[in-house]
């Protein structure tokens, strides 16, 4: 019995293979290699290794002649085999990029060199820098490649479009030697590729066939980009893993997706979040994925699923034994819902793969005074300006179609029963029609003359009196209006319904005082951190400037925290000289207190600033101030301080006068995720506005430079 045994372990040891890479690691270390003499250290470290299969340079910055020496040296290494390059720009002007990635990707070709990953993540070069790397992306060192990584490269519509010639370009190239590019993973998130992008990539993918994974979230993706894609999964057998989180599918997407489903046999990761697919949707996914015994993560999250359609899902998922994650947090189930999933699932033993549902949204959305309808609205007009003209295009038909139907409930209600009589008549007309039988017997046809009542033939019966009006229903923006006014609302998001509840609780709590009289009602710093008012500002006193300091704590060596908090005093400030003098010295406050923190970056502050303001797109989600007069008082006092970086002044000065200068040609952004400092370029101005560019809201920044 012992002899099977050792000769199965045997076997199992003879097909266990352990990959060793050989990596040469600069990861994190922050070198800024300006000149040749300062990549060294990293040129030794290359020429000394016999056999470098990895370089990996993330987390610093490297400049065109310390690229050139890295490169010189690389190119004796053919074994080289992962260029892992992510975040290796931070700072850098848009013309150094290219030079460089052209310097490094020759070296690679030059050296006869057969890459397996190519990773550029986080360097936002744009357009420009694919172009690039096109000669590295066409050549034979990449007939090999298995992953290629390109997320939050701000890549755009025509980034991607280059790309995807690259690819088609490189297979068919690559195929002709018998040796057709087979890649594995392609991750391109956050790069705003939005359709066109997309729909040309979409076509690489069906012509490679061989993709194993693909994470493309947040590109703007409508329910045209998303039909494209699916289209070319289908023809991508192995696919394993698809992310297409916080695109914009709508049901139509859904609908795309659901038909290319069954032909993804062995898919076992599927992130369709925030996607917007609706009911109908997660309706159309759930009828596909009941036959597919490998799924591992099923993530549905924030997609104004309701209950049935949740428990849909749920039934659909039974029986599946690889099953660890499933994802329907922030749909609208309600409690009702939540228990009747749970129980879905407990029944099929299932309930341990549910992910939390702490952030559902409730099922009486569209049952409040019509509130949440006003709310969803809203919040598709928020959507359709973020993301362009052409959702304005996709979302008509259902946004008309909400529109209609809450039309249709409000004349319902008015007209009452008129509406089911005339029903009733239609119903009885048809049924009669239907069971009746044509009869020629001339003695009972009717003849006579028709009569079509006028205001003349009418009954001239009045009842006495007139009608009152009666008081009409209140609408949601006039309860709103009011909380506004009475407890002094001003920095709160009108949909996010729990923050408003607990400030409008607050507020009633501790009455506004009357205007004139702001030291009649006293408060405390996180009463007006929660609802900041100009009142609740006054109310703290003469120490209001250290009693916020000491309520924010350490939070303010986070600057994404005190940028959030510099806005709340903001949003309070007017032309009075009170409250302006009060704002200033918080303001001051704040900020010396994060300056002078041993973890301060000014530009991450600026960065921050600039996302809360609205001018400056974000990768997460932050509700920016609605009216900038306040921050733009507020920032005119703080420039003109002792302690505030000049470098940062001059920042947002370009910033602000010269947005839409210059804006119209085809350059994109150069640089890192963190905005350029002053020390980086002598023309501060053209090189701010060139990173800056992609992410700019036009809207908001033009109307800036009015009030300014």
């Amino acid at each position: 019995m012992a002899e099977p045994g050792v000769a199965e372990v045997a076997d199992l040891l003879a097909k266990t293979k352990v990959e060793q890479v050989n990596e040469v690691s600069f990861k994190g270390r922050g070198l800024k290699l300006d000149k040749a003499e300062d990549a060294a250290e990293i040129v030794q470290a290359v020429e000394e290794c016999k056999d470098l299969q990895a370089l990996r340079l993330e987390g610093n910055t490297v400049g065109v002649e310390a690229a050139r020496v890295i490169a010189a040296a690389l190119e004796k290494h053919p074994e080289f085999e992962r260029a892992l390059w992510s975040d290796m720009f931070t700072g850098r002007l848009r013309s150094e990029i290219p030079p460089s990635l052209e310097s490094l990707g020759g070296a690679v070709i030059s050296a006869n060199a057969h890459l397996v990953e190519l990773d550029l993540s986080d360097n936002a070069f744009g357009p420009d820098g694919v172009k690039a790397c096109r000669g590295l992306l066409t050549s034979k060192a990449v007939y090999t490649l298995e992953m290629l990584k390109l997320n939050n490269n701000g890549l755009g519509v025509g980034g991607g479009q280059i790309l995807s010639e690259a690819l088609i370009e490189c297979h068919t190239a690559s195929s002709a030697e018998g040796k057709p590019l087979a890649l594995k993973v392609f991750i391109s998130g956050r790069n705003r590729l939005e359709n066109p992008g997309a729909k040309a990539l979409s076509k690489a993918f069906k012509i490679i066939g061989t993709l194993e994974e693909v994470s493309m979230p947040q590109n703007g993706i409508q329910h045209q980009g998303i039909t494209a894609l699916a289209e070319a999964f289908s023809e991508n057998k192995n696919l394993r893993v698809v992310n297409l989180n916080d695109n914009i599918f709508t049901e139509k997407g859904a609908e795309s997706m659901a038909k290319a489903l069954p032909n993804m046999t062995n898919v076992e990761v599927i992130n369709f979040g925030d996607c917007l697919l609706r009911s109908g949707g997660a309706e159309a996914i759930a009828k596909v994925i009941s036959s597919n015994q490998h799924l591992k993560e099923l993530i549905l999250s924030y997609n104004e699923i309701r209950k049935d359609a949740a428990i849909s899902v749920a039934e659909a998922v039974e029986g599946k034994e690889h099953l660890k994650k499933l994802d329907l947090n922030g749909n609208q189930l309600g409690e009702e819902g939540i228990e009747e999933l749970s129980g879905t699932l407990e029944a099929f033993d299932m309930v341990d793969v549910l992910a939390s549902l702490s952030d559902d949204e409730g099922d009486d959305i569209d049952d409040e005074n019509d509130e949440e309808g006003v709310g969803e609205m809203t919040l598709m007009m928020r959507r359709d300006d973020d993301e362009g003209d052409d959702i304005d295009d996709e979302d008509d038909e259902e946004g008309v179609g909400e529109m209609t139907l809450m039309m249709r409930r409000e004349y319902i209600d008015d007209e009452g029963d008129d509406i089911d009589d005339e029903d009733d008549e239609e119903g009885v007309g048809e049924e009669e029609e239907e069971e009746g039988e044509a009869v020629d017997d001339p003695e009972l046809q009717v003849r006579g003359t028709a009569i079509t009542p006028t205001r003349e033939n009418q009954s001239p019966l009045k009842l006495p009196g007139n009608r009152g009006r009666g008081r009409p229903k209140k609408s949601w923006i006039e309860c709103v209006k009011k909380d506004i006014k009475e407890c002094g609302l001003t920095n709160v998001d009108l949909l996010d319904r729990v923050a408003w509840k607990r400030c409008v609780k607050t507020g009633r709590l501790l009455p506004t005082p009357a205007s004139g009289n702001p030291a009649a009602v006293t408060y405390t710093a996180k009463q007006f951190l929660d609802s900041p008012s100009a009142d609740r500002l006054l109310g703290l006193g003469k120490d209001r400037p250290q009693l916020l300091v000491n309520e924010l704590g350490d939070s303010l060596d986070d600057a994404d925290c005190a940028a959030k908090s510099l806005m709340k005093v903001a949003s309070i400030v007017t032309d009075d000289t009170t409250v302006k003098s009060a704002a200033f010295q918080c303001a001051d406050a704040i900020l010396t207190r994060s300056l002078q923190s041993k973890d301060s970056q000014p530009p991450l502050i600026a960065n921050s600033l600039l996302v809360h303001m609205g001018l400056l797109k974000s990768e997460e989600k932050v509700q920016p101030v609605r009216d900038l007069q306040g921050p733009l008082i507020l920032l005119q006092h703080i420039f003109q301080q002792v302690y505030f970086p000049r470098s940062l002044a001059q920042l947002f000065i370009a910033f602000l006068t010269s947005g839409l200068l210059g804006t119209a040609g085809t350059k994109q952004s150069a640089g890192e995720t963190c905005p350029p400092s002053a020390s980086d370029s002598t023309d501060l101005t053209s090189d701010v506005m060139f990173y800056y560019r992609p992410y700019i809201r036009r809207d908001v920044l033009l109307q800036t430079l009015h009030q300014m």
